[in-house]
């Protein structure tokens, strides 16, 4: 369920201020519908819950497919994984992205490219 800060954003800014939290704090994200997210930070170990709360297997699926193009929706549709990279912000770091499902839950995994 979205919280009251997050409600007047679309999937794609909701998605994109998590993955914003992983650049920021240099760390790996792993987050599961319905589960509180959490980051592994580099040299500091984890996991560290993030202050979100968690999201519904649907709302996760919407925010999740609103930074996917046509061709990796299918392929995710298809074999229930796909990876791939995925900026934030225009011009910003970017980070490595898998999705995953067991049928009901999501996950997610997002960590940054090192340079």
């Amino acid at each position: 369920m979205a919280t009251v800060d997050d409600l007047h954003l679309t999937p794609e800014q909701r998605v994109n201020k998590l993955f914003r939290t992983a650049v920021l704090c240099s760390a790996t994200l792993e987050r599961q519908s319905d589960q509180w997210p959490n980051l592994f930070i580099k040299d500091r170990g984890g996991p560290w819950r993030v202050e979100m709360a968690p999201v519904s297997r649907a709302e996760m699926s919407d925010m999740l497919r609103s930074i996917m193009d046509d061709g990796l929706r299918k392929t995710f549709e298809e074999s229930g994984r796909v990876e791939f990279s995925h900026a934030p912000e225009d011009g910003g770091k970017k980070l490595r992205v898998k999705v995953s499902t067991d049928g009901s839950q999501l996950h997610v995994a997002a960590t940054i490219f090192e340079d």
